[in-house]
C-alpha cells in the first residue's frame, strides 16, 4: 500500500509531464497518467483523468481554437456516441482486476501505435470509428487520443492540436455524463482532480516552451517508450493478479 501522500505526488509528477506532452502533441496527459494512476490511485480512473483531460484541452483551445477542422470534429463526436456506452457499460461490468488490464492493453497499443507513427487516411469513415474507438478507451481508462491523431495525422500541426482539443473537451462532458449516470464518478474522483488540477497546469505552461524538445524524434520516442513500457508492466501484472 502507498502512502496517500507519496501516491498524490507520483501522480502530479505524472500529470505534469502528461500535460506537457498533451500542450505540444495534441494528446498525451492520460495516456501517461493512467497506468500510475491504476498502481497509486485506481479508485481515481477513469473519471479524474477525463476531467484533467478535458481541462488541459481547455488551454490548449484557448489558444488555438481558430484551427479547429469543424466538419472533422462533428463527424469524430458521433462515432464517438456509441463508444462512450460501450464503455460505461465494460466499466460497470469490470472487477478492479479487469480494468487493469484494459488500462494497461489500452495504453501499451496506444503508445505502440504513435511509436510506428501510423497514419490512416482522412476519410468520413476512418474518422467515424476513431471517434468510437476513441469514445470507448477513453471511457474506460481516460485515453482517447491515439484513434483520431492517427486519422489527422495528415493535417497541420495547430489543426491536430486544436480539433483533438475541440473533440476532448466535448467527449469528456459526455463521457463524464454518461459515467456519472451509471454511478461511477465519485467525490473522491472530483477531489482528486482538483487537486492534481495545479500539476496539470504546470505542465500546460511548460508546453510552449518547451514543446520544440518534447516533439523531437529521441525524446518523444523516449516518452512514448516510458508509456508504453508502464502499461505493459499493468497489464501483466494485473493478468498475473498481483
Amino acid at each position: 500500500m502507498v502512502e496517500p501522500s507519496l501516491a498524490l505526488f507520483v501522480a502530479a509528477l505524472v500529470v505534469t509531464l502528461g500535460a506537457l506532452v498533451q500542450g505540444s502533441v495534441g494528446f498525451g496527459v492520460a495516456m501517461i497518467a493512467a497506468p500510475y494512476m491504476m498502481w497509486v490511485l485506481p479508485e481515481t480512473v477513469p473519471a479524474t483523468l477525463i476531467i484533467l483531460g478535458g481541462l488541459m484541452a481547455v488551454t490548449t483551445l484557448v489558444r488555438e481554437w481558430r484551427h479547429v477542422d469543424v466538419r472533422d470534429l462533428v463527424i469524430a463526436i458521433l462515432g464517438r456516441l456509441p463508444g462512450i456506452a460501450v464503455g460505461t457499460w465494460l466499466l460497470v461490468i469490470a472487477t478492479q482486476r479487469v480494468l487493469g488490464i484494459l488500462v494497461g492493453a489500452i495504453v501499451t497499443v496506444a503508445a505502440l501505435l504513435q511509436w510506428r507513427s501510423i497514419r490512416l487516411e482522412n476519410t468520413t469513415a476512418n474518422v467515424v470509428v476513431a471517434g468510437f474507438l476513441s469514445g470507448t478507451s477513453a471511457t474506460v481508462s481516460g485515453v482517447g487520443g491515439p484513434p483520431l491523431a492517427m486519422v489527422l495525422s495528415g493535417l497541420p500541426g495547430p489543426r491536430v492540436r486544436a480539433t483533438l482539443a475541440s473533440f476532448f473537451c466535448v467527449g469528456a462532458a459526455l463521457s463524464l455524463a454518461s459515467l456519472a449516470l451509471a454511478g461511477r464518478v465519485t467525490a473522491t474522483q472530483l477531489a482528486h482532480a482538483a487537486a492534481l488540477l495545479p500539476a496539470m497546469l504546470l505542465g500546460a505552461l511548460l508546453a510552449r516552451p518547451l514543446a520544440r524538445y518534447v516533439d523531437s524524434g529521441r525524446t518523444r520516442h523516449a516518452i512514448l517508450l516510458l508509456a508504453g513500457a508502464s502499461g505493459l508492466v499493468l497489464l501483466v501484472t494485473s493478468l498475473a493478479g498481483l
